[in-house]
């Protein structure tokens, strides 16, 4: 029977959000789905320093944050990285329906309502790694 809960990934991946323990609890997960490689921004501007610097995997995002939100990181790191740009998938509070719509149509590839479970994390994951 095949393990339902480690995705294994060697490229490192991106958690950007402003409330630290919000950081170590998706960190955690994605450690324990087989993410060895991750990398933490505390919101869009530290992001994008990091996208400069790094070739990510993926890209979990929060829509609200201090200094630099997560809608405007993704049009940020659109115009900026276009072809470079990893998938993006929004981890947030935020459920309703307006911003879960704008930012998949700007861009985002998933999105994904706190609080988040390992099954649901996981399903997300390989969803957005397969139609890559």
């Amino acid at each position: 029977m095949q393990d339902e809960t480690t995705v294994t990934c060697n490229q490192p991946v991106l958690i950007i959000d402003d409330v630290m323990s919000a950081r170590m609890v998706l960190s955690d997960m994605l450690m324990d789905l087989g993410f060895e490689n991750r990398i933490e921004a505390k919101d869009g501007n530290e992001a994008l320093q990091l996208l400069e610097k790094h070739d990510f995997q993926l890209i979990f995002c929060d829509f609200l944050m201090d200094g630099m939100s997560g809608p405007d990181f993704l049009q940020a790191g659109m115009s900026q990285n276009a072809k470079k740009l990893p998938p993006v998938i929004f981890v947030s509070s935020m459920g309703d329906g307006r911003s879960v719509d704008d930012v998949l149509k700007m861009g985002a590839s998933d999105y994904i309502v706190k609080p988040v479970n390992l099954r649901k994390l996981r399903s997300k994951i390989e969803e957005v790694l397969s139609s890559k």
